[in-house]
């Protein structure tokens, strides 16, 4: 496909969905249409933020579950005094990358 065809193409694909947002602007105006219009888009709203927060859930999961399958056979024995200080010494040098070396 050449470029011009391309831009044909794109110029198609936009004008098409302007011409039904300009659509459902009309739609807005009708009492048997406009409530069920701004329903539609509240809803969308609370689905965005839904999504989003099941992503977070879904990310954190799989990080969880990648470090967990992943892990050597043997891991490294660590006692509290050393995590304590590991901990401490990431927070008094305002690195909190140095408790994870």
């Amino acid at each position: 496909m050449n470029s011009w065809a391309y831009l044909a193409v794109t110029s198609q694909a936009v004008a098409t969905l302007l011409v039904w947002m300009r659509v459902l602007q009309i739609l807005f105006v009708f009492p048997s249409t406009g409530p069920l219009l701004l329903m539609t888009l509240r809803m969308l709203d609370d689905l965005w933020k839904f999504l989003m927060l099941a992503s977070i859930i879904i990310v954190a999961f799989a990080c969880s579950f990648y470090v967990l399958l992943t892990a050597e056979a043997e891991p490294e024995v660590v006692s509290l005094q050393q995590m304590l200080g590991l901990l401490a010494e990431g927070a008094m040098n305002a690195e909190p990358e140095a408790t994870l070396e």
